[in-house]
């Protein structure tokens, strides 16, 4: 019993890990993403004024 609750413990930190990583993943994902539309947003810009 002992080692199914350490072994079960181990698993939940390993899953919270995972789960930081993800979200920092995703994180990453958005900022590039925002980054994109900036770009774009600046390019529109820049020909009108052209």
């Amino acid at each position: 019993m002992l080692n199914t609750s350490k072994s079960r413990e181990r698993t939940c930190r390993k899953q919270e890990k995972v789960n930081e990583l993800l979200s920092h993943m995703n994180s990453l994902v958005t900022n590039q993403n925002d980054l994109s539309n900036l770009q774009t947003l600046l390019q529109g810009s820049s020909q009108a004024i052209n």
